[in-house]
């Protein structure tokens, strides 16, 4: 099984460094993402609870300014977003990114939502904090999805265990095998994975 999206391993092909959340990002930080070229920027987005040291038209313009980047150089992008679903749908649809290179991270959205990121061509990735119900609503309206557990604790036996759970919940959302969810996540996140 693989984890789309954790802060315990370095054993992802998808690592999401916060470097570029509206907390931690500086132009230092970003000037040397853009010399470095890695495959993967993430997390970006946007956070209304840092609404009082980073603007939203601020957060707004530098995640525009990445997911431009990213498209013209052929990247792929993890996204942040809390409370911000708007905001966020309307920064993806003024840049129109490259379809299957941007994944939204921890998506609880509704199925509306998860319909439109379907037409933009945005992964949605499923956590722990989707109920089953909620999951086969979600993947009913976006079936471009990845498994995630955004474990950030240190125990590699417990790490194990919320993986096989929310891969387990997928699974019987969907009436799968665990092994086709995973076989579904890798094609998905195709241009993340190689």
């Amino acid at each position: 099984m693989f984890d789309f999206h954790n802060h315990f391993t370095d054993k992802s092909a998808i690592l999401c460094p916060a470097d570029l959340l509206p907390k931690y990002y500086t132009e230092q930080r970003w000037e040397e993402l853009k010399r470095l070229m890695p495959k993967h920027l993430g997390e970006a987005g946007l956070d209304k609870r840092f609404f009082n040291t980073v603007s939203l038209e601020e957060q707004k313009r530098r995640l525009t300014e990445i997911l431009v980047f990213a498209k013209e150089n052929s990247l792929c992008v993890t996204l942040h977003c809390v409370q911000c679903t708007s905001h966020m749908l309307e920064v993806l649809s003024s840049v129109k990114p490259r379809f299957g290179t941007v994944i939204w991270h921890g998506f609880t959205g509704s199925a509306e939502t998860a319909a439109i990121l379907y037409k933009m061509g945005v992964i949605i990735s499923v956590g722990p904090r989707l109920s089953p119900d909620k999951i086969k609503e979600v993947l009913s309206a976006n079936s471009l999805f990845v498994v995630e557990t955004d474990y950030e604790g240190s125990s590699e036996i417990e790490h194990k265990q919320r993986l096989e759970d929310v891969y387990n919940k997928v699974a019987a959302a969907l009436g799968k095998s665990v092994s086709e969810i995973e076989e579904m996540c890798f094609e998905t996140a195709a241009a993340f994975t190689t």
